[in-house]
């Protein structure tokens, strides 16, 4: 009986080992193969370009992700590691190692040596299980799978010592125990012819054994099931208890279909019935046919299985080991779902992708790819030739230079080409690639995308022909049309914008605005109101006038109008403007106001001859009618006073004319309107004719009011020249002055009221009367200016105008000027001769004029006041006086003079004597050589022509006398 027993154990050990390695074989091949198609899916659908640069061709999230799967991979041993090598040359270069502790590390072997057996295989592409020595020189049960997409190799390896060491402890335990119950029954049969009690100590030995063999079998991972020919089971290590959820007491003796799902029982009675048939053990279940196991909770789980027989006393035994392919199902499926969505993913965006072996000149596609080129997927097999062959004719030289290039050259593979299918459609495909080369730099394999990109290429297409056909509305337009983004660059500018502001596109496109085109001392202004309108959300401009600077320099009057560019939300983060150049139209305004000027002042040519033919007489008559007195011996002051008197009013008549018809600077100062309005009765009588009655309802004084007299006389000319056109047949002109509020009579505005009782206006005539080039005279008869430059003079110096008219009853028009705090000012009224005041004799004044009468008069004048006087007929002359003298205390000086004008010898004369007093002497006081707007500091003029009286005062104020 002992060694029955011992037989007995020898056999289940035997037996158990051969089913243990069979089992860790199929489990470390199945943990290799799940590894490396786990590890090729992650790298295919990595959308990153693979860094040559990097052995293992992914990123190192990916390496990370596939050690950190496999360091809580359950089903290892304390020796199992899985590895990752590839080859360099005559070397392997272990790149990647994990077990159970978490250790990574890396090593170098030699191509031939021994250590290498398991990954040299796996390198040459083979797949399958060895024991044999590993890289450190420990024999090893190891599973090898290549990673052909990544030239690596993949193996999965346990200790062979380990898979043993249980095997061999229960051997010993086995060999002892028998030779022990041997010893003992040989004694006790030469001692003791008692067959009961040696029954007994076999028995005792055959369950010790039989304790021992269970311990064993408990410390094994996978389930271990032994089963009588009765099919209740007998034995259920500690593997089966984790797997099936069952304790042994639960199941022992109990059917061996409790663990198997209703729906298998009868197919694996039948399996069993085959079994018995067979004298050998076999594997139960593959990778095509699996076995399901049944949880005591209900649930299921697929394993494979490897089931032994022995007879034991002529019972027959059935041993099954069974391995949880859970994990390794839920890898694959994983795996599966990863590859079906790379494949969806590649579907839905039109991207197949495709590999060359180059050495064996074999190419692989994705589905993607056959669907591309409107292919069943494995219908033909691909290759280069049939490539070219869907290629368009004139893009295969094309693409064949792409090609070489990245093969010949290792320069990148990115080219667009199109394709021509079986019913002549036409694909656009956008193709990359990488060359992938051995350690001789040979190019071996080439991977790649191709995405169709013939929706997009038309998308693009269309969006560049929307855009040249709005490019070419916008240049078309003639306004100027910008945009500008939310920090003020230009985004967009069109031909008429380009031609205004003298620049291109590629000048000014992305540049700041104002830093382009704005003056330099208004930018930062303007700036800043830019980003409070933005701010503010952007409301509408309708009219915005600035001035710009072409690239030319060039300044620009330009009127614009802007509205806010919006994102989704309404938030507004940008400007759309559109503008157009006035800088002719405003010349254009200019030169037609001057054209209403000198139109009036047409009108006014003969009443004007008439007044100056009248003074002439008076002046011509007294002055010779004084002559023969003179003659006589008699007095002549009497007709002297008379003379002198109307070349007063020829003066004051000739001054007013200029002031009206010329192009003068505005002289705002505190006036007196009245005496302004007063002083215009000759020329509003000689305007409206005979047959209108002029008529004024005057105070003798007003508060005075800021503006320009001169511009207070053309606006009232102009009405009076409206109203005179609205009575062809005659009527009534009035004007009149008084104060009254903003809103009515007592106080705080000016009022100027001009009346006539003319045809009238309509109200839509009224509402657009004071619109500039608006007029209902025929072509030829009016400008059109006349009721705005009223309405422009009466705006510029803060006040407005009010129109009251109707049909066939005459017009009212009020000019409301607002009452000025410094009443100081001077009166409207020329002002009465003041008695002169005799120089003190000191000063010496420098006389520059070219005409010669004139320069006479001046200087009898300055002798007979009293001023030592030099004299020069030009600008050399004065300057070399200048320099001769330094006693010069005021140079009086014509203004428009041939060779140096006034100004420009004042300007030397100052450089030569700093703080030099001038005045100039001119009968064109506004309009200076130079063009300037504005006199320069200690300059003053005095208006030709001049009596005694206004030269003495003028000479004493600029000395500082007065």
């Amino acid at each position: 009986m002992a060694l029955v027993a011992v037989a007995i154990a020898g056999v289940s050990i035997l037996t158990l080992y051969d089913v243990s390695m069979d089992a860790e074989k199929a489990r470390l091949v199945g943990v290799a193969q799940a590894q490396a198609r786990l590890l090729a899916g992650m790298v295919r659908s990595d959308d990153e370009p693979i860094d040559g640069g990097h052995p293992l061709g992914a990123n190192a999230a990916t390496m990370t992700r596939v050690l950190n799967a496999f360091e809580h991979y359950a089903g290892f041993k304390e020796s199992g590691e899985f590895v990752l090598a590839s080859r360099n040359g005559a070397e392997i270069s272990f790149l990647a190692s994990g077990d159970r502790s978490g250790k990574q590390s890396e090593f170098v072997v030699p191509w031939d040596s021994e250590l290498a057996e398991p990954m040299r295989r796996a390198l040459l592409g083979e797949s399958g299980t060895v024991t044999a020595p590993d890289y450190v020189g420990i024999i090893v049960l190891a599973a090898y799978e290549p990673v052909a997409n990544l030239n690596l190799g993949l193996v999965a390896k346990i200790d062979l010592a380990e898979i043993r060491q249980p095997f061999v402890d229960a051997a010993i335990l086995s060999a002892f125990g028998g030779a022990l119950i041997l010893l003992i029954g040989v004694f006790l049969f030469r001692q003791i012819s008692a067959p009961i009690l040696l029954r007994e100590e076999a028995e005792k030995a055959a369950r010790r054994q039989e304790a021992r063999l269970s311990g064993i079998l408990d410390v094994a991972i996978d389930a271990v099931v032994s089963v009588g020919e009765d099919r209740c089971i007998q034995i259920f290590n500690g593997g089966a208890e984790v797997i099936f959820g069952y304790a042994a007491d639960e199941v022992i003796g109990k059917p061996i279909e409790m663990l198997l799902p209703k729906r298998s029982r009868k197919v694996h009675g039948a399996h069993m019935a085959g079994f018995e048939q067979s004298k050998r053990p076999r594997r139960m279940g593959s990778a095509r046919s699996e076995i399901t196991g049944l949880r005591k909770d209900g649930s299921e789980f697929p394993a494979e299985a490897s089931i032994s027989r022995i007879e034991v006393g002529g019972e027959k035994i059935f041993t099954a080991t069974l391995h949880d392919l859970t994990e390794r199902k839920e890898a694959e499926a994983a795996l599966r779902k990863s590859e079906a969505g790379l494949a969806n993913a590649q579907r839905i965006a039109h991207i197949g992708s495709w590999e060359w072996d180059i050495p064996n000149d074999k190419i692989s596609w994705s589905d993607e790819n056959f669907r591309i080129f409107d292919l069943v997927p494995h219908e033909i097999t691909p290759s280069y030739e049939i490539f070219k062959d869907y290629l368009h004719p004139d893009d295969r030289a094309r693409v064949d230079a792409a090609v070489k290039a990245a093969l010949d050259d290792d320069k990148p593979y990115l080219v667009d080409h199109r394709i021509v299918l079986a019913n002549d459609v036409v694909r656009v495909l956008r193709e990359r690639a990488e060359v992938y080369r051995d350690d001789q730099g040979m190019p071996i394999r080439m991977v790649g995308t191709v995405q169709d990109i013939t929706e997009q290429t038309h998308a693009e297409e269309v969006a560049r022909r929307e855009k040249r056909q709005a490019e070419d509305y916008l240049n078309i337009a003639g306004s100027m049309i910008m945009a500008l983004d939310a920090e003020g660059h230009i985004t967009l500018m069109n031909e008429t914008a380009r031609r205004t502001l003298e620049c291109a596109d590629e000048e000014v496109v992305g540049k700041m605005w104002l830093e382009t085109f704005a003056p330099e001392d208004e930018r930062e202004d303007r700036y800043q109101w830019y980003l409070d309108w933005l701010a503010d959300n952007g409301e509408e401009i309708e009219a915005n006038t600035v001035t710009v600077v072409t690239r030319t320099g060039r300044h620009l009057l330009t009127r614009w109008h802007n509205r806010a560019i919006r994102d989704e939300a309404g938030k507004a983060v940008g400007m759309l403007c559109s503008g157009e150049d006035i800088t002719e139209q405003r010349r254009t305004e200019m030169q037609l106001r001057q054209a209403q000027k000198m139109e009036a002042v047409g009108q006014l040519t003969s009443g004007i001859a008439h007044d100056f033919n009248n003074i002439l007489a008076v002046v011509l008559g007294n002055l010779e009618f004084a002559v023969e007195r003179m003659a006589q011996g008699k007095d002549t002051s009497k007709q002297l006073d008379l003379a002198l008197q109307a070349a007063e009013r020829g003066a004051d008549l000739n001054r007013r004319l200029l002031a009206f018809s010329r192009n003068q600077i505005m002289e705002s100062r505190s006036v007196d309107a009245v005496g302004i309005i007063k002083g215009m009765t000759n020329i509003l009588e000689r305007t409206l004719g005979e047959k209108i009655e002029l008529t004024d309802s005057l105070p003798d004084s007003l508060p005075q009011t800021v503006l320009d007299p001169a511009q207070l006389e053309s606006a009232i000319l102009n009405l009076a020249i409206n109203a005179r056109d609205a009575m062809p047949e005659g009527g009534v002109f009035g004007v009149g002055a008084a104060v009254v509020a903003a809103g009515g009579e007592g106080g705080g505005m000016v009022r100027i009221r001009v009346w006539d009782t003319g045809t009238g206006m309509s109200e839509e005539v009224k509402e657009r009367a004071m619109e500039p080039f608006f007029t209902t005279k025929e072509v030829g008869q009016g400008s059109g200016l006349g009721l705005s430059m009223v309405y422009g003079f009466a705006e510029q110096f803060g006040g407005s105008m009010k129109i009251s008219s109707e049909l066939g009853g005459g017009t009212v028009v009020d000019i409301l000027l607002p009452i000025t705090e410094d009443q100081d000012g001077v009166s409207g009224a020329v002002a009465a001769p003041q008695a002169i005041k005799a120089a003190n004799g000191t000063q010496t004044i420098l006389v520059v004029e070219d005409q010669r009468d004139v320069r006479d008069v001046v200087v009898t004048n300055l002798e007979v006041l009293g001023y030592r006087v030099l004299v020069a007929e030009g600008g050399k002359d004065a300057l070399g006086l200048i320099e001769a003298h330094d006693d010069i205390d005021l140079l009086l000086c014509d203004m428009v003079m041939p060779g140096m004008s006034g100004e420009e010898i004042a300007a030397a004369a100052r450089a030569m004597v700093p703080g030099l007093r001038c005045l100039f002497m001119s009968g064109f006081p506004e309009k200076r050589a130079s063009g300037r707007q504005r006199p320069s500091t200690n300059i003053s003029i005095l208006r030709k022509p001049f009596t005694r009286a206004v030269l003495a005062k003028t000479i004493q104020e600029c000395l500082g006398e007065a």
